[in-house]
């Protein structure tokens, strides 16, 4: 059981930051202007129906809102960009900002400072920019990869440049199959985004970056165990998912994304379980300072759903568990510090219905000193309360959430806050990722 539950460990919620940042890549406070918009819906026809997902902005509006200018076509690199890729978002290297920044002076030099657009399809990544001066984009390239350049029918190429559509688009991927290429310059509407009813929307969007992604798309890349957790997992939260469609902005201190299931028809997918707001008073009653922490609400009438969602798979939930859960009724948060570097220090605070709660206390004690108070069980292991979030304000920004985590991220000696949440809204519930730097 130990190992099952196991709270002195953040893998979870390293997992669940590390695949939600993954999906925050390229990136207003007005929507497109008619040149950006006609030119996102011309690289929506050379996208093919199938992609697994598409992201797309106007790249004058990241160096804008990152801090930085363009002059006379010109883009200036930002510091900023180097501190959100060096503070974790990461793991799709020709789609997020590392793209952008390693391939600044690149694209400073001929690509035309607007629309682009990036996507997945058959587990290849690809992002296309509009040329604005070629000359000048090859004789940076050249001085850059200075190997000759090969040519493919209308496709000329150099290591991870293609220039595509007689010279209008430069695309930007690792080594792909030239066929394909070749195919998606002349996709029909109806085989290309294009014909995706969200397309209109994202190249209208008032967000600095729009995605969309399917469902399908992400388990077909799991294995055959995975795939059938995550599809559960999906149906015990959301009626009919079949897409994730968002966007985000930079705004203060950093990045603002938020993001939603939606069915088929782009409606809010109906959230199917009982989910209430996270009581900002029991985070801040961890108080002191912390480098993780996690909230949640669980309500009894949640509870109820958990053992009726068992049943209905053909069993019930062990009674090891369910002596566990079933005094559960509000708010468990927890934190985690290092003291002296060494990890392991955490306080944990479980709200309860003040019947039956013996052995959720008992299993806690196997983790540290409880306290039981009323309706609170309180679990402290450590040194607890050093580290670089105060609680009492992460408490503030949760309060909204059903689910929320935070978390330091620090990577290349940059520092940064990620925080992912869960917010019940529309019927549904909105995935929010917000990276303060």
């Amino acid at each position: 059981m130990k190992r099952m539950i196991d709270i002195r460990r953040g893998m979870l919620f390293k997992m669940i930051a590390a695949v939600a940042l993954s999906v925050v890549m390229i990136t207003s406070g007005c929507s497109n202007s008619a040149e950006v918009e006609a030119e996102l819906k011309a690289m929506y026809h050379n996208i093919p129906a199938d992609a697994s997902m598409v992201v797309s902005g106007d790249l004058k509006k990241i160096v804008e809102q990152t801090g930085g200018k363009v002059e006379d076509g010109k883009i200036v690199a930002t510091p900023k960009l180097d501190k959100i890729e060096s503070a974790g978002i990461q793991g799709m290297p020709e789609m997020d900002m590392k793209a952008i920044r390693d391939n600044m002076e690149v694209l400073s030099a001929g690509i035309e400072a607007g629309a682009f657009a990036a996507f997945i399809e058959k587990g290849k990544y690809y992002t296309i920019f509009t040329i604005r001066d070629l000359a000048a984009l090859k004789a940076a390239i050249d001085k850059k990869d200075p190997r000759p350049w090969e040519k493919y029918n209308d496709i000329e190429f150099k290591g991870e440049y293609y220039i595509m559509n007689k010279g209008q688009h430069l695309w930007v991927s690792g080594p792909v199959d030239l066929k394909d290429l070749e195919q998606y310059a002349q996709l029909s509407e109806v085989g290309s985004f294009l014909g995706n009813g969200y397309a209109e929307k994202m190249s209208k969007s008032e967000d600095a970056f729009n995605m969309w992604m399917s469902l399908d798309g992400i388990y077909s890349g799991m294995s055959f165990s995975q795939q059938a957790q995550a599809r559960m997992a999906m149906s015990m939260l959301f009626e009919g998912p079949k897409y994730l469609v968002g966007g985000g902005n930079f705004r203060g201190k950093g990045l603002e994304f938020e993001a939603m299931p939606v069915t088929a028809d782009y409606s809010p997918a109906k959230c199917v379980i009982e989910v209430s707001k996270i009581d900002p008073g029991v985070v801040s009653g961890l108080g002191g300072n912390a480098n993780r922490v996690v909230a949640m609400n669980v309500s009894q009438k949640l509870v109820g759903q958990i053992k009726d969602f068992g049943k209905s798979m053909g069993g019930a939930v062990p009674a090891e568990i369910w002596n566990l859960i079933s005094p559960i009724d509000g708010t468990v948060a927890g934190a985690m510090s290092d003291a002296d570097g060494v990890e392991g220090c955490y306080k944990l605070i479980v709200t309860t219905n003040g019947k039956e709660d013996a052995s959720l206390a008992q299993f806690m004690g196997d983790y540290g000193k409880v306290k039981v108070q009323g309706t609170t069980l309180t679990l402290l292991n450590g040194n607890y309360g050093n580290g670089k979030l105060v609680v009492g304000d992460v408490a503030k920004k949760m309060k909204d959430a059903w689910f929320a985590a935070a978390s330091v991220s620090e990577q290349k000696g940059e520092s940064g806050v990620v925080y992912l949440m869960l917010v019940p809204a529309e019927g549904t519930l909105k995935i929010k990722l917000n990276l303060e730097f």
